[in-house]
């Protein structure tokens, strides 16, 4: 069986069968178990991690934004996949994906570290796919012909542009550090200036991101909705207009303009009117349902 995985900087996807689900990319390191209790951490590389929902409380979360992270912790996220599905003795092929602005780079250390990995002392061996992000769209909405794919993740948006059915390397490309990522500094900054230097780290700003602007804290609840949905506007408006300046001449031509990835969710409905946008019904699956789907059809 195949399953395809997108590590994201702020939430994991993944797809088989018929089934699309998330869990949070969040890892914490383990240094001290108690006597008494379920034990959900994993042993990995010699060391003792929580992952996804499992890591939440911790006060010790890795960061995502660092160079190295996708490749050191993927394993993990693939086991956490596979035992939060119990489908740990079903699957024989994982599919993974990289930005384009790292795919050159890590394609083969993320193939490898993901192929053959110990957890708990068990040896899982995979084989393995690596596609460019924006590729799984792509064969998600059934390829065509003309068309810009826009993802925008946590941590990077990815673009890629189709011409007669092919993707043209001058028109496709990866930016970091300008995807959803800078709705959630602006969240956390928002909220240690307001509530009188209350640390909120990025994994629970992208969570109250997700969640509308709604959360509770130290039993307190509290509502940023709005501050929330001027900053969607902002963003919008910002990458919308930056890639009309990267892409200005292409974009008056093509047939297809396609956001998807979790970003799809904040561009405001006038703003789809005014460029003309396509966005898939689920548009934050929509890369590992293509990437399931081309893997299924090519007998992976």
């Amino acid at each position: 069986m195949i399953l395809a995985v997108d590590v994201g900087y702020g939430h994991t996807k993944y797809a088989f069968n018929k089934t699309l689900s998330k869990f949070p990319t969040a890892v914490a390191s383990v240094s001290v178990t108690g006597t008494y209790g379920s034990d959900d951490s994993y042993l990995f590389n010699g060391e003792r991690y929580l992952v996804g929902e499992n890591a939440e409380y911790s006060d010790v979360i890795i960061p995502t934004r660092t160079e190295d992270f996708l490749v050191k912790y993927s394993p993990l996220f693939i086991y956490h996949t596979v035992k939060r599905e119990k489908i740990e003795n079903n699957i024989n092929t994982i599919v993974l994906s990289l930005s384009l602005a790292e795919f050159s780079k890590k394609e083969s250390d993320l193939k490898e570290a993901c192929s053959n990995f110990f957890i708990n002392g068990v040896n899982y061996k995979y084989d393995c796919l690596v596609y460019p992000q924006g590729m799984g769209i792509w064969n998600d909405i059934d390829s065509p012909d003309n068309a810009v794919i826009v993802d925008i993740g946590y941590n990077t948006i990815d673009i890629i542009t189709f011409i007669n059915g092919s993707p043209k390397k001058e028109l496709s490309f990866g930016i970091s550090d300008v995807g959803v990522c800078n709705i959630v500094d602006s969240i956390s900054d928002y909220l240690n200036r307001k509530f009188d230097g209350m640390f909120v780290n990025q994994h629970d700003a992208n969570e109250i991101l997700y969640k509308g602007g709604s959360f509770s804290i130290m039993r307190k609840k509290y509502d940023i909705s709005d501050f929330i949905n001027e900053q969607k506007k902002i963003y919008a408006k910002r990458i919308l207009s930056l890639l009309e300046t990267r892409l200005k001449n292409v974009l008056n031509k093509i047939d297809k303009y396609v956001i998807a990835g979790g970003g799809a969710y904040f561009i405001p409905k006038e703003m789809v009117d005014k460029y003309s946008l396509t966005i898939p019904e689920r548009p934050e699956y929509s890369n590992v349902a293509g990437f399931l789907k081309v893997a299924e059809s090519s007998g992976d």
